[in-house]
């Protein structure tokens, strides 16, 4: 990947626990389309090829918000689990939930004049692509095709 990108950190309050994310920004300004992408279980926002696909995504022109489900039990930057009382209460209603408040964030406090929520799309691996079809069901619309 190249050295000249660098994700932006950010943190929000979540239903459980602080929720920790990275935002990959295009290079072109204004709102963008933004991608969310949710990891599954065991996984974590910098795991495998979760940083590539950002940044792919972002030289394609989307904002790439990635974070660590609260039931990680992993802060950023960490590739083992370091909370086990977090990753032992991990459950996939508390998995929704987090998914939901980042959801309700993009474009607020996640990447404000950058992020475009009326154009989101969910990217879930494993276990977070079961969380993210259940995501409109729960007051968020999305649009597919």
């Amino acid at each position: 990947m190249p050295e000249s990108t660098t994700p932006t950190l950010f943190t929000i309050p979540g239903p459980h626990a602080p929720l920790h994310g990275l935002i990959d920004f295009p290079e072109e300004p204004g709102l963008r389309p933004t991608v969310v992408i949710c990891h599954g279980f065991k996984g974590f926002m910098e795991w495998a090829f979760f940083p590539y696909l950002a940044h792919l995504l972002s030289e394609r022109g989307f904002v790439v918000v990635r974070f660590n489900l609260s039931g990680s039990g992993q802060l950023p930057g960490e590739d083992r689990v370091s909370d086990l009382a977090a990753f032992r209460s991990n459950t996939h209603s508390r998995e929704l939930e987090d998914l939901l408040a980042v959801i309700a964030e993009v474009g607020g406090e996640i990447a404000p004049g950058r992020a475009d929520s009326k154009r989101l799309s969910l990217f879930g691996h494993s276990r977070g692509g079961a969380a993210t079809p259940s995501s409109p069901r729960h007051g968020r619309s999305c649009r597919s095709g």
